[in-house]
């Protein structure tokens, strides 16, 4: 019996937990997979560490940012370091030609 309740208390929880991180996700995703507890708290972390970025961000405005898709790997996607450098690259490229198109802002003084 007690240990039944614990088995629903747990189930209760994933549950919320669940549906906490599907509203971190963005609207129309197609992740319907189940999460296990690794995977529940890796989406944590990552939703931490985009809340911590965006305040960083935020008070420290940089001139220059770095758009990589949060979907473009996972935390243990090691053999696909070469590939995500090349995407790292050609999405700095990206962001310097936008900062090169941009005039100049004439000074005020």
């Amino acid at each position: 019996m007690l240990n039944q309740k614990g088995d629903e208390m747990e189930d209760r929880f994933r549950k919320a937990i669940s549906a906490f991180i599907e509203n971190l996700l963005p609207k129309g995703s197609t992740d319907t997979q189940d999460h296990g507890m690794l995977s529940i708290a890796m989406e944590v972390m990552d939703a931490m560490q985009v809340s911590i970025a965006r305040h960083q961000l935020s008070i420290y405005s940089p001139d220059v940012t770095v758009q990589i898709p949060r979907n473009a790997a996972h935390f243990f996607d090691f053999e696909r370091a070469h590939e995500l450098i090349e995407l790292g690259y050609e999405q700095m490229r990206i962001s310097l030609k936008s900062l090169k198109s941009m005039k100049p802002i004439d000074s005020i003084f």
